[in-house]
């Protein structure tokens, strides 16, 4: 839930700050993200005067992420520990690791975009296209290892026989059909985010349900 509540906290800059975008993306940072380019940036960025507040925004954005980024990593942690007691099985163990490497990832995301903003708002220096590689690079494991992540946890839930369970084990099945997708058109890239918050959500819900004890077969997220 606080990971919820910080996502919001971090998007609040973007909101205060008209974007342009190019197709298919709406989001700004989502077409930074998944298409990082100097004609991507030019849109999102705009031109003399709007282009300094953008850049403001931008960077204040990467900056409150930290907090989401630490937030979502601990839950997605906790959750395959969880799953590893509950089921009596080391292999979700995995996904606690892979759950790290998508944080880290997301925060050396952060830090490319942040450093091509900041070369950006320089006038002596151009961003070149190692730059855009990196922007590319972290934010590909960040979103193919959260794919991973919920193909792991899918066969779980769906094993533990709760109608929720199944419902989030169909739920978990298609986010990553969509991160499949996404890899062929663009025009995926922005449901299949959604997709990752709203079942991020969904989980969290999940874990608040009334169980009998860990000792219960049917008991645990």
């Amino acid at each position: 839930m606080l990971a919820l509540l910080l996502a919001a906290f971090m998007a609040q800059p973007l909101r205060q700050v008209a974007f342009e975008t190019p197709p298919p993306f709406r989001d700004a940072v989502m077409a930074v993200e998944w298409a990082p380019s100097p004609a991507t940036m030019d849109v999102v960025l705009g031109k003399a005067p709007e282009r300094p507040e953008r850049i403001r925004a931008l960077l204040e954005a990467t900056r409150r992420d930290g907090l989401f980024i630490l937030a979502y990593t601990l839950f997605m942690c906790g959750f395959a520990v969880t799953m590893s007691l509950v089921s009596r099985h080391r292999y979700y163990l995995l996904l606690g690791v892979v759950a790290l490497v998508v944080g880290f990832a997301d925060l050396g995301e952060n830090g490319a975009i942040r450093s091509l903003l900041l070369l950006y708002d320089s006038e002596t220096f151009t961003p070149g296209g190692s730059d855009y590689l990196r922007v590319r690079l972290f934010a590909w494991v960040k979103w193919a290892g959260t794919a991973l992540y919920f193909a792991g946890v899918g066969p779980y839930l769906w094993s533990r026989g709760w109608f929720i369970g199944r419902v989030l084990a169909l739920l978990a099945a298609s986010v990553v059909i969509m991160w499949i997708l996404a890899q062929f058109s663009a025009l995926w890239a922005e449901p299949y985010a959604l997709g990752v918050f709203g079942l991020l959500a969904l989980a969290t819900a999940y874990c608040f349900r009334p169980v009998k004890g860990l000792s219960d077969p049917q008991a645990g997220p």
